[in-house]
């Protein structure tokens, strides 16, 4: 069980969990496969809608690549541009919380160390 409350999204057929860190970690996994930007929204979509444990089994012993090519497969083109744009919704909602941490050079005295 979570402790954090993940929202879920119904696309066409696919109910897909918001992307999470795990996202982020295997589709830097997946850089190898050299897939288009549509073949990454549809991988992204696999990864999201299929049970947790199972995507975390495909990406250990190394069978996620040939059940995406699978699912890739298997998308009707009606939902292809409407699960793009779930995936582009996610990714600017993910740019928008990025936090980024500049190293400083000097401790400013106002402000607490890091």
């Amino acid at each position: 069980m979570s402790q954090f409350q993940v929202l879920e999204e119904k696309v066409g057929p696919l109910t897909l969990r918001a992307w999470t860190v795990s996202t982020i970690a295997r589709l830097e996994a997946l850089r190898d496969q050299n897939y288009s930007e549509f073949e990454q929204a549809i991988a992204i979509a696999w990864m999201q809608c299929t049970p947790k444990k199972e995507v975390r089994t495909a990406f250990k012993n190394g069978s996620a690549p040939d059940l995406i090519a699978d699912f890739i497969d298997d998308v009707p083109l009606d939902i292809a541009k409407p699960l793009a744009e779930w995936c582009k919704r996610q990714l600017e909602a993910m740019n928008e919380e990025k936090v980024e941490v500049i190293a400083r050079t000097e401790p400013d005295p106002d402000q607490p160390p890091n």
